[in-house]
Parts: structure tokens; C-alpha cells; sequence
């Protein structure tokens, strides 16, 4: 996903930097379930695609507000994202050798 903010682009990626970012501000990890949630995950994405962190929050919030239709962009790409994450992971989850299932691990004392 590419967008562009007061006339720079921006490529949108994931980076653990993202995540850290919106755990520091928030402090918590990131659900989706508010509003809230997803502004500042989308800004904590933008700020983590660019080398110098060019905008502000405030700044975001006026562009977001002049720009709505991004931030359901931002959200869907996203969704689209995490879902093929998780068919993924599925589909190369790997079954438990019969053996492991059956080991028993000794309490440490």
C-alpha cells in the first residue's frame, strides 16, 4: 500500500518497529478494537516507512481528517494482510510427532 502524505510517499510495510512503537505509546499490545486502536497503529506504521518520522500526531490526525477514506484503506490492507499471515501459518503448520505427544517432561525440583 502506498500513500502520500502532505506530497511524500509513503510505502506502506509491517515492521516490528510498528509494533513497539504502538506498544510504547499505548501500552498495550495492538487489538483493533477501537477506533482509537487503529489511528494510532495506522500513524505508528507511517512513522516506522519513513527514516525521519516527517510527521506529527496532530498533523496526522488534520490529514486523516482531510483524507478519510485512507485510514478504511489502511484497515482493509491491513485485514488482507493478517488473514494471509494466519493461511500461512496453517498451511505449513506441521503435526507432532506421535513421540513428542507421549514424552513427559520431569518436574524440576
Amino acid at each position: 500500500m502506498n500513500i502520500n502524505i502532505n506530497n511524500r510517499d509513503v510505502e506502506m510495510q509491517f515492521h516490528f518497529a510498528t509494533e513497539l512503537l504502538y506498544e510504547q505509546i499505548q501500552e498495550k499490545t495492538f487489538t483493533g478494537q477501537t477506533t482509537t486502536d487503529w489511528i494510532i497503529y495506522f500513524f505508528c506504521t507511517v512513522i516506522s516507512c519513513t527514516e525521519d518520522g516527517f510527521i506529527a500526531y496532530p498533523d496526522f490526525l488534520k490529514w486523516l481528517d482531510e483524507h478519510p477514506t485512507e485510514f478504511y484503506s489502511f484497515i482493509e490492507w491491513y485485514s488482507d494482510y493478517v488473514t494471509k499471515v494466519a493461511e500461512l501459518r496453517q498451511a505449513t503448520k506441521k503435526e507432532v510427532p506421535t513421540e513428542a505427544k507421549k514424552s513427559k517432561v520431569k518436574k524440576l525440583k
